[in-house]
């Protein structure tokens, strides 16, 4: 199957604030969220990664579309 992913643009994060769009911080960022609002203590993100073409956008991997929803959700409130 295809794979579900969104697409993070980090470009307009002020400048102070760009420690906290790493892949590493976003993964954390997510599944502490997803852990905590969803009945799965130990739930892991698929991926996330940089785009090797443009640094500023982070491709985020979900299982499904209904995954992929709530992590937007997560992103956006963030």
């Amino acid at each position: 199957p295809e794979p579900v992913f969104c697409t993070v643009d980090t470009s307009r994060v002020p400048e102070d604030h760009i420690g906290d769009t790493t892949p590493a911080v976003l993964r954390r960022t997510i599944e502490q969220e997803m852990r905590t609002s969803s009945d799965q203590p130990s739930w892991r993100c698929v991926a996330v990664t940089r785009d090797g073409r443009n640094t500023n956008r982070l491709r985020v991997i979900g299982r499904n579309e209904e995954e992929l929803k709530r992590i937007k959700a997560i992103i956006v409130a963030k």
